[in-house]
């Protein structure tokens, strides 16, 4: 006798498909941004730069990111962590808009973005155990796993070929878009 195969939970499907959606714009505006510094300035240190503000201080954070999440409500962090990433990037366009993007601009609010994305994944893992059967855990896992995975591998190529189109303001606004999906996302479900 078979057994059914284990599926997971639709809150969880919701979970992991709106978190991969704004996972993926955080990569577009990272990605983009580090283009368009390097057109500006010609300097692949300034590129890298940027590529180590987006990720580097959402790592130092996770080891207190982790105790904190334990502490509090999951779905509150990600709404938090999603909420103030959207605040960053809204920064990024206003001050893209009105000619005054900075280079220490660009590094400090990545930084906090990248803050942001170290309360944000915790929580995101921590969640899984909520809203899915245990035997299903390896699947989730990986499936989590692959969303991040988006944000260095289709993200740029997405950010790539939209640059020529509707530049850096485009991005931005396209990254604000994926926030509120996540964040909509996020709202219509119980984390327990």
């Amino acid at each position: 006798m078979n057994n059914p195969p284990v599926k997971p939970s639709k809150a969880f499907m919701r979970l992991w498909l709106g978190q991969a959606v704004s996972i993926s714009g955080s990569g577009m505006t990272g990605f983009a941004l580090g283009v368009h510094t390097y057109q500006q300035t010609g300097s692949a240190t300034f590129f890298a730069l940027i590529t180590l503000f987006t990720t580097l201080p959402g790592i130092l954070i996770s080891p207190l990111a982790g105790m904190v999440v334990d502490r509090l409500n999951r779905r509150q962090v990600m709404i938090l962590s999603d909420t103030g990433s959207a605040l960053t990037t809204l920064t990024l366009a206003l001050l893209f808009s009105v000619g005054h993007l900075e280079l220490w601009h660009i590094y400090l609010l990545m930084s906090i973005s990248s803050i942001c994305n170290g309360f944000q994944f915790p929580a995101l893992q921590a969640a899984i155990t909520q809203l899915v059967p245990k035997e299903f855990y390896s699947r989730a896992s990986g499936m989590m796993q692959m969303s991040r995975g988006m944000q260095f591998i289709v993200s740029p190529v997405l950010a790539g070929s939209l640059m020529g189109i509707i530049g850096i303001p485009g991005i931005l606004i396209v990254d604000l878009v994926t926030f509120f999906f996540g964040i909509g996302m996020l709202l219509g479900i119980h984390i327990p």
